[in-house]
């Protein structure tokens, strides 16, 4: 069955989904899709595709705006289907059902990141040299105008990032997914299940907790 699921998202193309494909049509009640999702569970695998079709644009660009990489986005997508196809009987209609699938985009979009984060780490021998080795090599291969800028702005964004995961997780989450993945406010408290001012509150406490760690760095290269 799951080779037919890859076969539904399959048959649309591997082209970026046409925005706005499902614009002229109302959108579906929660009703409809537990009756899909009821159909699927007995047998009726077909149905799927319904679902493919519905939520193939927008999960797509869930998955660029995180991949940022059009061939990875429709990877991606491909398997955010395959866990939702192995997953519906989890579904009890607690969530709306597009919630769900958001929040299973969001988490195969981050372990597609992870991955490919542990294929640089296992491919890139520049990332496992000392801090100072790998300022040096980045000197050398810079414009002879900015090399002291270049490294000094690598070194800040590898201090950024570590500041970023020292973040309690709930804030963690929120900041990564409004500022690196550019997810708006009411998407992340869908996929976190909290309100909007819940994340609001987050995103703040976030950003000043980042501005007490790095104020001094930046002041003390500043001075």
């Amino acid at each position: 069955m799951e080779e037919q699921v890859t076969s539904f998202f399959s048959s649309a193309g591997r082209e970026r989904p046409a925005e706005g494909v499902n614009a002229e049509s109302p959108w579906p009640e929660e009703a409809y899709f537990r009756e899909v999702v009821r159909a699927v569970l007995a047998g009726e695998a077909a149905r799927f595709e319904e679902i493919v079709n519905l939520f193939r644009e927008r999960l797509y660009r869930v998955a660029w705006r995180i991949a940022r990489d059009p061939e990875d986005a429709l990877d991606i997508t491909q398997e955010v289907f395959l866990r939702a196809f192995r997953a519906l009987c989890s579904w009890h209609g607690q969530a709306r059902f597009s919630t769900w699938l958001h929040r299973i985009a969001i988490n195969a979009s981050i372990d597609y990141l992870r991955r490919q984060a542990r294929q640089r780490d296992a491919t890139e021998s520049l990332d496992a040299m000392p801090p100072e080795q790998k300022a040096a090599i980045e000197c050398r291969h810079a414009a002879p105008d900015q090399p002291r800028r270049q490294a000094y702005a690598r070194e800040l964004r590898q201090e950024i990032l570590a500041a970023v995961r020292r973040l309690p997780p709930r804030q963690r989450r929120c900041f990564v997914l409004r500022y690196y993945h550019e997810c708006a406010v009411r998407e992340i408290a869908a996929v976190l299940g909290i309100s909007d001012g819940a994340v609001k509150r987050h995103l703040y406490r976030a950003a000043r907790r980042l501005r007490k760690e790095l104020s001094a760095r930046l002041s003390a290269d500043g001075g």
